[in-house]
């Protein structure tokens, strides 16, 4: 069976939307295949339209960046507001998305709930502990060692990462373990990434210039 993830496109025409995000973004191609969870050499064919958009990743996107009608490759890129209301993505709505508490409908409870970081904390100390005592705490602190990284995505969550630990904690920054296991490597590759985007640039700008002189 193959994988619609691979499916190669027949029409070769870039998907315009997902370029239009990062645009409005200001990130890279690997950034945004960083937040979408997936390679950075199969995003990069979807956005220049060696390959066709899957439907896993169309819901990584709409689940990502709340963007609606994906699909389609020449559309302006819309971003759900709630309650069947849409409007024109920009990075402002799409923060104003990022910074508003996630609610969730319990069933079992028919109602809506909106948890504070601090419970979801305690969820997360109880889970470390419960898997410890199965035997557990191996593949769990994996996971959670994988979601620290994949979340600490730039140098501004870094930076507001170390210092939101010193408020909590403070005086125990230098004495964490857990925290040097959570951010390691992820100087190097924000630097690396840095430099990449440079280089682009720089190659663009030259592109540009011989283009200019051949006027």
């Amino acid at each position: 069976m193959k994988n619609p993830d691979m499916h190669r496109s027949s029409n070769r025409i870039p998907h315009k939307q997902l370029k239009t995000i990062r645009d409005r973004l200001g990130i890279t191609q690997k950034t945004a295949a960083s937040l979408l969870d997936v390679s950075y050499p199969y995003y990069l064919a979807v956005e220049t339209g060696q390959r066709e958009l899957s439907r896993s990743l169309a819901d990584k996107v709409r689940e990502t960046f709340g963007v609606l009608g994906i699909e389609d490759k020449a559309a302006a890129p819309e971003i759900a507001l709630g309650k069947g209301e849409r409007a024109p993505f920009t990075k402002e709505r799409y923060e104003a998305r990022l910074a508003k508490r996630p609610s969730f409908y319990i069933e079992a409870d028919e109602k809506i709930v909106t948890p504070a970081p601090a419970d979801y904390a305690r969820c997360a100390h109880a889970l470390l502990a419960a898997a410890e005592e199965q035997k557990r705490l191996k593949p769990v602190v994996a996971g959670f060692v994988d979601w620290c990284r994949r979340s600490i995505n730039n140098n501004a969550m870094l930076n507001a990462f170390g210092k939101s630990f010193k408020e909590l904690f403070p005086g125990e920054l230098t004495k964490s373990d857990a925290f040097s296991v959570a951010i390691e490597h992820l100087d190097r590759q924000l630097d690396e990434e840095l430099v990449s985007e440079y280089e682009r640039r720089t190659a663009r700008n030259e592109r540009q210039r011989k283009k200019n002189r051949r006027k």
